[in-house]
């Protein structure tokens, strides 16, 4: 169990780390457009509720706390959450990665 422990947590962290990133880049959006605050701490909030659900879900993985119903549709909800995001990660990533690798380019040559 503790292998398997050790690769949960190595997968809420990474869940984390794309969620604070992807907000990043929605606040970047959110301030260019001049939008309402209230779009920021509401994805914010989702991203909260979103993830005290992943660790409900993946916690129930190690003990079986809940019953599979309620289990099948908390891990529906946070699918539906993450999956998009890991697709506007795959192109946005890059774009940045490209970005920056340009930005030392210009620096330290031009």
């Amino acid at each position: 169990m503790s292998g398997f422990f050790v690769f949960i947590s190595i997968l809420i962290l990474a869940f984390i780390a794309l969620d604070i990133y992807l907000i990043k880049k929605l606040q970047k959006i959110a301030i260019l457009q001049s939008w309402n605050n209230w779009i920021i701490r509401t994805v914010w909030l989702s991203s909260v509720v979103s993830l005290i659900i992943l660790i409900i879900v993946f916690s129930n993985r190690l003990f079986n706390t809940l019953g599979q119903a309620t289990l099948v549709d908390l891990l529906k909800f946070v699918s539906i959450w993450y999956l998009p995001k890991l697709l506007i990660f795959v192109i946005a990533f890059p774009i940045d990665i490209f970005r920056f690798i340009k930005g030392i380019i210009v620096k330290l040559f031009f």
